[in-house]
């Protein structure tokens, strides 16, 4: 190549829950609730996926409610 290229990567070696703290100290948490993780596709999420495990999970790590609605079994 001609010239250099700098790839940014701030998330590469975040996990979840780091990645929530971030996402409140930059003023966007309220952003998260039009994110959608779910694996079924469900709307609302079926909450019970590994993808929503996941997210739970750094939710419940980082001690902040996820605000996207879940179903209720």
């Amino acid at each position: 190549m001609d010239y250099d290229i700098i790839i940014h990567t701030p998330l590469m070696w975040k996990n979840k829950a780091d990645t929530i703290k971030l996402m409140q100290e930059l003023g966007g948490f309220e952003l998260y609730k039009y994110t959608h993780t779910c694996y079924k596709g469900e709307s609302p999420a079926c909450g019970r996926c590994f993808a929503c495990e996941l997210r739970l999970n750094g939710f419940k790590e980082a001690g902040l409610k996820d605000p996207l609605e879940y179903k209720s079994y």
